[in-house]
């Protein structure tokens, strides 16, 4: 565990604005595909949406986790 909070504080310490805010809206993407309830009609759509978004956030984002880490 301190090892992931080091990394995390080594990552913290590259960051700017924006990967804070691709962080949030990953974590928000993480959080409807989570507690998505919809009709079967429009779940296709919204899943599709959430997902593109969630990937669209984190892999940049872990990528640059690898890179400041060197992992």
């Amino acid at each position: 565990m301190k090892k992931l909070i080091r990394y995390t504080n080594r990552f913290m310490r590259h960051a700017d604005w924006k990967d804070l805010v691709m962080i949030m809206l990953c974590a928000c993407a993480a959080g409807v595909m989570w507690g998505l309830a919809l009709p079967k009609k429009l779940h296709k759509a919204a899943v599709f949406t959430v997902t593109a978004l969630f990937t669209a956030t984190y892999l940049p984002e872990i990528m640059k986790f690898f890179k400041v880490n060197r992992l």
